[in-house]
């Protein structure tokens, strides 16, 4: 195994082409495989993938370049890729997404985070669902599938999920 700052002339040379070639990759995989689709439930298949196929990118950079070549390679490889397929799906879900014209937190409309575990922290989501009604109007994005909708007819709050035909209608307070 190779210590010496040597093999970092050489990583340094093609790295860039390798880093290039990770960010098509992933923003490819945006357009070709996330968009197509809710991945929620095939999120431990999924890690199970990236992580393999790094060990695999680590195995082979580590034999070409040495320890310390083989994992900065490795790991801005990987970088490259995560960073190309996020920003892929965040500009998708700002600019093109079919719900882009609803208003809401911008936060919302980039991650599920925010529409469930942030909101619902303090054990009040329907509490925080209508303050969004309240700031943002009828129809508010708060999440990147769904939203909750205020009825001023009815006392409820009802939550229509994208792409699917589910209403829920919880009470108002």
């Amino acid at each position: 195994m190779d210590f010496s700052p040597a093999p970092l002339a050489g990583f340094l040379s093609q790295t860039p082409n390798a880093c290039l070639l990770a960010a098509g990759v992933g923003v490819l995989s945006h357009l070709l495989y996330w968009i197509r689709g809710i991945r929620d439930t095939q999120a431990p298949q999924i890690l199970v993938f990236h992580l393999v196929g790094y060990g695999l990118l680590s195995v082979q950079t580590i034999a070409y370049k040495g320890i310390l070549g083989g994992l900065a390679s490795s790991l801005l490889i990987l970088s490259s890729y995560l960073g190309a397929l996020f920003a892929s799906i965040t500009l998708y879900r700002l600019c093109f997404h079919p719900l882009r014209s609803f208003p809401g937190p911008t936060a919302a409309k980039i991650t599920k985070l925010y529409g469930g575990p942030w909101l619902a922290r303090k054990g009040k989501l329907h509490e925080e669902h209508l303050q969004l009604c309240r700031t943002y109007g009828s129809f508010v994005r708060s999440g990147r599938l769904w939203m909750p909708t205020r009825r001023p007819t009815t006392k409820c709050v009802q939550y229509i999920v994208a792409g699917a035909d589910v209403e829920t209608q919880v009470p108002m307070s």
